[in-house]
């Protein structure tokens, strides 16, 4: 599948088969800040290259969760 299809299956997809999409799945107003932020935008990564892609921070309801103090 795409990279912009596996994203919505793990995301606003995910939510839905939840019945939570309304609370998370999507950066929306009133929604719960649950995110990840990435070295690079997956999107615009070559498909051989995405593996390669770390993960910076996590963030839980608003809240830093996670700092990867590896990487640069």
């Amino acid at each position: 599948i795409s990279v912009a299809s596996a994203l919505r299956a793990t995301t606003i997809g995910a939510a839905r088969a939840l019945g939570r999409e309304f609370e998370i799945g999507s950066i929306e107003i009133g929604k719960k800040a649950d995110f990840a932020i990435l070295t690079r935008n997956p999107l615009a990564t070559e498909i051989s290259n995405i593996s390669g892609i770390s993960v910076l921070q996590t963030w839980v309801d608003g809240i830093c969760q996670y700092t990867n103090s590896e990487v640069s």
